[in-house]
This record gives C-alpha cells, sequence and structure tokens, in this order.
C-alpha cells in the first residue's frame, strides 16, 4: 500500500479528513520528460512522426496510481495519537512510536502507510494542464466560497478562500492559483505544468 500527502500548512490533509476536498492536482513534470525521451528515440530510430501514444495516452498508461486503490493518508504518529481512533493493535504500535520518538513521529514523509487512521480510494485519474482546472474543480480542491465579508456598504461580497490564509480572492480559480503556488512554489500557477488530476473518495 502507497500514501498520500496532503499540504498540512494549507489545512489540506483535514479537507480530505472532513469531505470538503476530493481531488488532488499533482505534477506530472517526470513523466512529461519521459514521453519526450520516447519521442526523441523514435526519431532517431525512424518514422519520427510516428506516435504510437499521445502524451495524455502514455501518462495514463504509465500512471502508478490506477482506479480503485486505496492509500493511506499520511499523517505524523503524533497527530494520530492525539487526533484519531485506532484499533488496539494500530494504536499500541502508534503509542511505541511516539515514546520512542521515530522519525514519522513529527514528519509524516517517515510513516508507514498501514498504521494510519484514514484512507482514500481513487475514483477517477486525468492528465491535464494546470489552467484547464474548472471552477468546479477548484471548490472539490478544498475551495471554499466566504460567507461573512461585507463592503463598505454593508453588503455581503462573493469570495473565496482555503484554509489557513487570512487573504479572500474574486473568484475560484484566484483562489486555486494562490493555493498551488503555495503547495508548489511561487509561479507555479503561472507554468501551467501538466498535472495528474486525482478524484477519490474518503474510504469510511
Amino acid at each position: 500500500m502507497r500514501k498520500m500527502m496532503f499540504n498540512d500548512e494549507c489545512g489540506l490533509t483535514a479537507s480530505v479528513i472532513r469531505k470538503a476536498k476530493w481531488k488532488t492536482r499533482r505534477i506530472a513534470s517526470k513523466v512529461v520528460r519521459q514521453w519526450e525521451i520516447a519521442e526523441e528515440l523514435t526519431g532517431i530510430l525512424g518514422n519520427p512522426t510516428q506516435r504510437e501514444l499521445t502524451l495524455k495516452e502514455f501518462a495514463l498508461k504509465v500512471c502508478p496510481i490506477k482506479v480503485g486503490e486505496t492509500i493511506a493518508v499520511a499523517q505524523s504518529y503524533k497527530d494520530i495519537f492525539e487526533r484519531e481512533w485506532l484499533p488496539a493493535e494500530k494504536e499500541n504500535e502508534v503509542i511505541r512510536m511516539v515514546k520512542e520518538n521515530y522519525p514519522g513521529c513529527t514528519n509524516k514523509m517517515f510513516v508507514k502507510p498501514e498504521l494510519m487512521a484514514r484512507y482514500i480510494k481513487i475514483t477517477g485519474v486525468d492528465f491535464e494542464r494546470l489552467q484547464a482546472i474548472s471552477d468546479e474543480d477548484c471548490l472539490a480542491e478544498g475551495i471554499y466560497e466566504r460567507h461573512d465579508v461585507i463592503n463598505s456598504n454593508m453588503e455581503k461580497v462573493k469570495c473565496f478562500t482555503f484554509p489557513n490564509t487570512p487573504h479572500i480572492y474574486a473568484t475560484p480559480r484566484d483562489a486555486f492559483a494562490a493555493l498551488i503556488d503555495k503547495v508548489c512554489g511561487n509561479g507555479t500557477w503561472d507554468s501551467n505544468p501538466y498535472v495528474y488530476v486525482f478524484t477519490f473518495n474518503l474510504v469510511d
């Protein structure tokens, strides 16, 4: 079993757990380079215009995450110990990890998938440019509408944001652009990379 990490600074793990986020985009620069290398080899070996697979077809074919796969939601052992319910066998192991101060105690990069409290099931896999995202998908990524913002005329203003930020945005896309830059680095939105799009359900 594999695990998937969501950004805690932006509250995305919590959004997954409360079912406010059910899609995630992951930058696919590695698979794009693999396809480019295959194209270069095709040109060297002959039939330079012959393409057996488009980039999207190739990316979906080699994607390691498949529809129907169950994946652990990565949380630190300390976070699980303090916030989650676990069966006794798992709980005892997590307690041991916390007491012995294992690396996964505070850094979820080092946790074991089988000891996690939450799991998602992949229901869809797609491949597209980052800026192809729709407003609907922005909301599926954890963007939400604020209902408490009032302008100088004491009128409610329609705006959007994401967890753990004081900023508000005019559209879901503006909010998502800010979110992806915060998660993946400044300039990510403007660079418009290819991404995998994973749709999932939280497993109860």
